[in-house]
């Protein structure tokens, strides 16, 4: 039986050192594509490293390497190389929450200085009717004043 867990080992370490071959590989790949002006995808990156596309979905973090430089081709910008897509889209997330809480801030804030102007201009339009009975009242009282 010594012989069978050897023989495991060894394959063990034979899968062990395909595997960081493979990567080296994949991530061979994915900096040409970063040197180069192609567009990125699994399926390109996975041609070029010689491998299959199953090994790339397979490997979590070449996958997000790759979505990653997706993002930055798309958006024309520079990601840390720390972030990772789901940190991206939390801050875009949360950026755009404080950005509806401002503008809802903002809209409650409009809205009362509508209301107060509202008062004010049922304040003037009541002075205003008024004012325009007053000039009616003198009008009266002069055309009478000059009919005597």
């Amino acid at each position: 039986m010594s012989k069978d867990y050897a023989n495991v080992d060894g394959l063990l370490k034979y899968h062990v050192e395909r595997n960081k071959e493979t990567i080296n590989k994949v991530n061979k790949a994915i900096s040409d594509f970063k040197k180069g002006k192609k567009k990125i995808t699994v399926k390109a990156v996975a041609k070029k490293a010689n491998v299959s596309v199953a090994t790339i979905y397979n490997n979590p973090a070449l996958k997000e390497r790759i979505d990653q430089l997706k993002d930055i081709q798309r958006g024309g910008k520079d990601i840390d190389a720390g972030s990772t897509i789901k940190s991206i889209k939390k801050v875009k997330m949360d950026e755009m929450r404080d950005t509806i809480n401002r503008l809802r801030t903002n809209l409650e804030a409009e809205r009362q200085k509508n209301g107060l102007l509202l008062g004010e201009l049922e304040k003037k339009t009541s002075e205003n009717i008024e004012l325009k009975a007053r000039v009616a009242q003198y009008r009266n009282y002069i055309e009478s004043a000059k009919k005597q």
